[in-house]
């Protein structure tokens, strides 16, 4: 007998899924799922997404091929874009440029990167797959079931039956079409899930459509998930042309936001029950939109299902098939924002992220029609290359590269499992983290090109004109040269947040009796250092610019950490020059959260948190400074001139990553940009030093017996916040926003 039980081909859905199919046509799976059963060999339909058939009857538009780059037709002056062949081929060498001319990251991916079939979660396999595997290794015939755990009920869905919203009637079509360019314009360039082209035609044709069927529900779901993401960012946006278009329908702004959620929320369990792209995208769409909107133990359970369904997906994995360009990188765009997602939320919530580390690199990216900059109407008559020679995928891969680091940091803290107080082994173990994680975000910023850098931003306004280093924009529409001024801050707020991140261990650690190094005091030192001059860039980060955007939100929450740091030097130097610039850090903080505080829920927490924070610390400041004239004068030009460093101090320097490199993108002057209204010019608000070494701090009094103490109020600004927004639990050693309570 010599039968495996396999059939001889899949059909194309039970492929794409790494289902195990059976010889029936229309076969059981499809069945049970409600979609249409096609042989493999039919390439006349086509995807955009995993297993979704409402997208099977899409116009040949959708069918095009997305096109590369032609890289002999950019301009000299442009930045070279990832290394990119074919889709679906990544190059792992090196990519030629032009002297002088800056080289984006390469998008690379090692051979175990995306693990096969066989493969896919290491050596386990679900229940039932277990029980066909010993059939089969027993010249046995299969099993016919279709489940991959015992208990399945096998609800069987017809695909033609008709389907309808519930509890809301759809807006008209031009209301959803300006709902989904919002959303193209505020949380595309942020959130890369979509392949724009496809999704606005395939939405299109639903907005246009008399009825649907079952099969259409995944689709429409993500249709109203955009849209409801675009109404949050514009609803306070005087200048969006959709007020009018919804008035003349009689639509209330608040009112159909609230609809769209409540709409998806009742088909939630319908769609992870589906278990398509759209419910990876519309998961994680929504996972966000609670994040920063007002329910933060929803979002994290949300989360949670976007990373379950990625995996059930195999997004994670290579597609060893002949697959339509599009329907691959949309798969890989939304994994790609799954790890960003599950890295950011276990950095906020300060919980163990959901993706397993051996299963969470990321998926290559290649060029396509969505990401191509095209030059501006003006120029075009001056030649025959409608391309700028400008790509969009720069941001996003040094986006998702950024976040590998952080989540490299995040696992290395958690596996050292750090107690007060720290032990020298432990001592050294940290630092040593440190120092490495640092050495990995010192390698990312040289791949930054400039048009991305905010160093090269430096007093640029998005509509320029451009210095010779951002002359790529030149020909650029000024839309689309804001879109990469955005992106430049997103990268440096992230970039200095995830320094304060992997120092932060050091300044919330007690050090053991009697077991401080002179290299350890002198390496905590320059963590407080650094700390500080990122919390100090943040601080001058131009939210206005951000305002009606969904990064908005995101900005404002690295901005309360930024303001918690900057309450610490006042404190610690009195009146010195550096106290002044830390508290004219909280006031551009304070007065930001209040020019758009009509906009993010964040914003005003922020505001009244920190309000909070800056008059105790303000009065903290005098009490240390009439407490030191009583064993001596308190020496303003200290912290001018710097203090003395001895031989030690630096030779521990020496060991570590240059601060030049660090300064090399992001410098401690970094963006000068004009103050919030009401701040006036009362504080100064440039650094006088020279860098992350000028910044000095006096630690002989907080290496003392007792260890490192944080002020209690600082402990409950955080506590406070993360209870607020995230409602993490007081105490709770895992969580960043109580850090320091420890030391209480």
């Amino acid at each position: 007998m010599s039968s495996t039980g396999r059939v001889t081909q899949a059909c194309a859905r039970c492929r794409r899924q790494k289902l195990k199919c059976d010889a029936l046509r229309p076969c059981i799976l499809c069945v049970r799922a409600g979609v249409e059963c096609e042989p493999r060999n039919s390439s006349s339909r086509a995807t955009s997404d995993r297993a979704s058939p409402a997208r099977r009857r899409r116009s040949t538009h959708q069918k095009n091929r997305a096109t590369t780059l032609d890289r002999s037709g950019s301009s000299g002056s442009a930045p070279n874009i990832p290394s990119l062949q074919r889709c679906g081929t990544i190059s792992n060498g090196q990519t030629s440029s032009a002297p002088g001319q800056h080289q984006s990251p390469r998008v690379e991916v090692s051979e175990d990167q995306s693990p096969n079939e066989s493969q896919q979660f290491g050596a386990n396999t679900s229940v039932i797959g277990f029980a066909k595997n010993v059939f089969r290794h027993n010249d046995l015939l299969s099993p016919s079931i279709t489940s991959t755990i015992p208990g399945d009920p096998g609800v069987f869905r017809q695909p033609s039956s008709r389907w309808a919203l519930q509890n809301m009637i759809m807006p008209p079509p031009a209301v959803m079409h300006l709902l989904l360019d919002a959303y193209f314009d505020r949380v595309h360039w942020f959130i890369f899930l979509f392949h724009q082209p496809s999704f606005v035609i395939r939405a299109d044709t639903l907005l246009t459509s008399t009825t649907w069927t079952r099969q259409d529900m995944p689709a429409i779901m993500a249709v109203l998930m955009t849209s409801a993401m675009a109404l949050k960012c514009v609803m306070n946006d005087t200048a969006w042309e959709g007020h009018s278009v919804l008035g003349s329908y009689a639509l209330d702004a608040k009112s159909l936001l609230s609809n769209l959620i409540a709409e998806i929320r009742l088909h939630l369990l319908d769609l992870l029950d589906d278990s398509q792209i759209e419910t990876v995208q519309v998961c994680t769409l929504l996972g966000t939109y609670y994040i920063y909107h007002g329910s933060p133990s929803l979002a994290w359970s949300i989360l949670g299902m976007a990373v379950r369904n990625a995996y059930a997906l195999a997004l994670h994995c290579d597609d060893t098939e002949e697959q339509q360009q599009i329907a691959t990188q949309v798969r890989h765009r939304s994994w790609n924002h799954v790890t960003i997602a599950d890295t950011f939320s276990a950095m906020i919530y300060g919980r163990p992220a959901g993706l397993d580390a051996a299963f969470a690199q990321l998926q290559p990216l290649c060029e396509m029609d969505d990401t191509v900059v095209a030059i501006s109407d003006a120029h075009q008559d001056d030649t025959t290359n409608f391309r700028s020679g400008l790509s969009k995928l720069p941001f996003h891969v040094l986006k998702y590269r950024l976040y590998t680091i952080t989540r490299r940091a995040l696992d290395a803290f958690r596996l050292l499992r750090l107690k007060d107080p720290l032990s020298p082994e432990d001592q050294q173990a940290l630092i040593g983290a440190v120092s490495h994680i640092e050495s990995l975000l010192v390698s990312w910023q040289k791949e930054v090109p400039p048009h991305l850098s905010g160093d090269d931003w430096q007093n640029v306004e998005p509509s320029g004109p451009f210095p010779s280093k951002l002359q790529c924009l030149t020909h650029v529409e000024e839309d689309k040269a804001r879109t990469f001024f955005l992106q430049a801050m997103v990268l440096q707020l992230t970039y200095d947040s995830t320094l304060i991140l992997i120092h932060r261990p050091l300044l919330e650690h007690k050090m053991a009796l009697g077991s401080i190094s002179a290299s350890s005091q002198n390496f905590v030192q320059r963590s407080l250092e650094v700390a500080v001059d990122a919390a100090l860039r943040i601080s001058r980060v131009p939210m206005l610019q951000f305002n009606h955007h969904l990064s908005l939100s995101f900005a404002f929450m690295h901005f309360f950490t930024a303001g918690v740091i900057l309450c610490i030097p006042p404190a610690r130097q009195p009146f010195s020059t550096l106290a002044q610039e830390a508290k004219a850090g909280i006031m551009r903080i304070i007065l930001a959260c209040r020019d758009v505080g009509s906009s993010s829920q964040i914003a005003r927490h922020i505001d009244q948190l920190l309000t909070a924070l800056l008059r105790v610390t303000v009065l903290r400041e005098m009490d240390n400074a009439l407490q030191n004239q009583t064993t001596g004068p308190v020496l303003l030009e200290q912290t001018e001139t710097g203090f003395e460093r001895d031989d030690t101090s630096t030779q521990a320097a020496d060991s570590l990553p240059h601060q030049a490199d660090h300064g090399n993108l992001y410098s401690s002057h970094l963006y000068s940009a004009s103050m919030p209204s009401g701040l006036g010019g009362s504080l100064p608000t440039n650094l006088t030093g020279q860098g992350d070494a000028q910044l000095s701090f006096d630690l002989g009094s907080l290496h003392d017996n007792a260890g490192i103490e944080f002020d209690t109020q600082l402990d409950e600004a955080f506590g406070t916040f993360g209870q607020m927004m995230f409602n993490v639990q007081p105490d709770d050693r895992y969580t960043p926003w109580n850090w320091g309570s420890r030391s209480r």
